[in-house]
């Protein structure tokens, strides 16, 4: 049996977000928040920080609310592992404002026992 890297699958599944269909791009994106949750940064490997922020936060302009709040969900991970200073930076000053309200509004709900909940219920396609 082979195993494929995570690595390689991060990298198909950001190409997925580029697909016209809203549940690709949806799963797309809660995987590559289960991945960045469970592996960080390393899974993105050969993507700068700042590529990778850009590169998922151009998400929160989507017109499907789904692959937004799974958007969300993945910048509230990055935050968490940059460092809100670190990850500001790293946002493309066109969006950095509504990410930013967003990733308020996600902390401002968030628990540490919702959490826990959240990442229980919705990890897709049963990824632990």
């Amino acid at each position: 049996t082979k195993v494929f890297p995570s690595s390689k699958l991060f990298v198909s599944l950001m190409q997925g977000l580029t697909l016209p269909s809203v549940h690709v791009r949806r799963g797309c994106m809660e995987l590559v928040e289960v991945l960045l949750r469970k592996q960080g940064l390393t899974v993105a490997s050969g993507i700068s920080e700042k590529d990778l922020v850009a590169q998922i936060a151009v998400h929160v302009g989507d017109r499907e609310i789904s692959v937004k709040k799974a958007t969300v969900e993945a910048l509230f991970v990055l935050e968490s592992r940059l460092g809100s200073a670190e990850f500001l930076a790293q946002v493309p000053a066109n969006i950095k404002e509504e990410v930013s309200k967003l990733l308020k509004e996600r902390t401002k709900e968030s628990t540490p026992q919702k959490d826990a909940m959240r990442h229980s219920r919705h990890t897709p396609h049963g990824v632990t």
